[in-house]
C-alpha cells in the first residue's frame, strides 16, 4: 500500500508501540502505552498542519489551528468533529481514547508500577489505529495485519481519580447503549453517538424526563472535557452524582438486553 510523506512518521511510531506490545514484558506493556498515545497525538498534529489539499480538501480556519493543538482534549475533540463532518464510518471510541489517555498519564506520573492490562492496550491500539485510519484515508488495521478485538472487558477502576471514574462509567454506559442498538436497528445505527441512541431510544429504555436531564448534563460535561473546552464545562459538576445517574440508566439498558 503506497503512503504520504506526511503518514509515514505517525505509522512508525505505531509500529514501535507495537513491537512492545508484542514483546509483552511489563516494561514494554508500559512503554506501548505510552507509545500508542503518543502515536495518537502525532497524528492529529501532522494531520492539522497539513495544506487543506493535502488533508482532502478538509479547510480549517487559520484562527482554529492553535484551538486544536493547545491539548490532547482538544486534538481528540477535532477528530470527531472532522469524523462527523466528513460522516466517516468507524468504531473509534472518543471516550475511550481520553480514558486511555487519562490511564497513560496516571501510568506516567505516579511511578507506581502499574503494568497495564492486556485488553486496556489493545483498546489503546485499536483506537489509535483507527485515528490513523480515519485521518489518512487508509485502512492501518489491514495494512499492518491487526485485528480489531472485541469491546467486551470493563474499563479497569482507578480509584483514585473521580473524573476517570465517570469516563468509565461514561464508556460502560456507551456500550450498553450501542449492544441495544445493534439489537433494535443493526450495527450500522450504532456508530452514532451516545446521546443521539438516548434521543431516540430513551423513552423505550424507560428513561424518565429527570433520567434524561441529568443524562444531557452528564453528557454535556463529557463533552467539555473531550473537547477541552471551559465554555461547555459545568461550574461545580458533581462527578459522583453524575456517575450514580450513568450507573441507573446503564442498568435500565442492561434490563432491556437481558429481556
Amino acid at each position: 500500500m503506497s503512503l504520504s510523506p506526511w503518514a509515514k512518521g505517525p505509522l512508525e511510531l505505531i509500529k514501535h508501540a507495537l513491537e512492545h506490545l508484542n514483546d509483552g514484558g511489563d516494561t514494554d506493556r508500559r512503554i506501548a502505552l505510552i507509545g500508542f498515545d503518543n502515536a495518537t497525538e502525532v497524528c492529529v498534529d501532522v494531520f492539522i498542519r497539513l495544506p487543506p489539499k493535502l488533508r482532502n480538501n478538509y479547510e480549517i480556519k487559520r484562527e482554529d489551528v492553535t484551538k486544536h493543538l493547545r491539548s490532547f482534549n482538544s486534538k481528540i475533540g477535532f477528530v470527531e468533529d472532522y469524523i462527523n463532518e466528513k460522516a466517516i464510518e468507524t468504531d473509534l471510541s472518543i471516550n475511550e481514547l481520553l480514558w486511555y489517555h487519562t490511564l497513560r498519564n496516571e501510568l506516567y506520573h505516579s511511578g507506581n508500577g502499574m503494568v497495564p492490562e492486556l485488553h486496556v492496550l489493545e483498546g489503546a491500539r485499536d483506537n489509535c489505529l483507527a485515528v490513523y485510519s480515519c485521518l489518512f484515508s487508509v485502512d492501518a488495521f489491514e495494512m499492518l495485519g491487526v485485528t480489531k478485538e472485541a469491546k467486551e472487558q470493563d474499563m479497569p477502576f482507578v480509584s483514585q481519580n473521580i473524573e476517570m471514574e465517570y469516563l468509565r462509567t461514561f464508556i460502560e454506559f456507551e456500550k450498553s447503549l450501542r449492544k441495544y442498538v445493534v439489537k433494535r436497528k443493526g450495527p450500522e445505527k450504532a456508530k452514532r453517538g451516545a446521546f443521539m441512541h438516548i434521543r431516540e431510544f430513551g423513552g423505550e429504555l424507560g428513561f424518565t424526563p429527570d433520567l434524561l436531564n441529568r443524562l444531557r448534563e452528564a453528557n454535556q460535561m463529557k463533552n467539555g472535557i473531550v473537547h477541552g473546552d471551559d465554555e461547555i464545562l459545568i461550574p461545580d459538576f458533581n462527578y459522583e452524582t453524575a456517575t450514580d445517574t450513568l450507573i441507573e440508566a446503564n442498568e435500565l439498558v442492561n434490563c432491556k438486553l437481558e429481556s
